[in-house]
């Protein structure tokens, strides 16, 4: 993950919050992001892998257990 994790996992809670976005697709968590002003969130997906982004998603879990 990128030096600003704490901001994309607080994106990412954003995102899952909504309740419109398939947490398991990356195109739409990006187009969530988007339709929700979470421009940070949206830049760090175009630059992360697929395992970035699952492991953020992981933490995301972890950080709301």
């Amino acid at each position: 993950m990128s030096a600003h994790d704490d901001e994309i996992i607080e994106q990412l809670e954003a995102v899952r919050a909504d309740g419109r976005t398939n947490m398991l697709d990356m195109g739409e968590i990006q187009n969530g992001a988007n339709d929700l002003g979470l421009h940070a969130l949206v830049v760090w997906i175009e630059d992360a892998t697929a395992s970035e982004v699952m492991a953020a998603l992981r933490e995301m879990g972890r950080r709301s257990a």
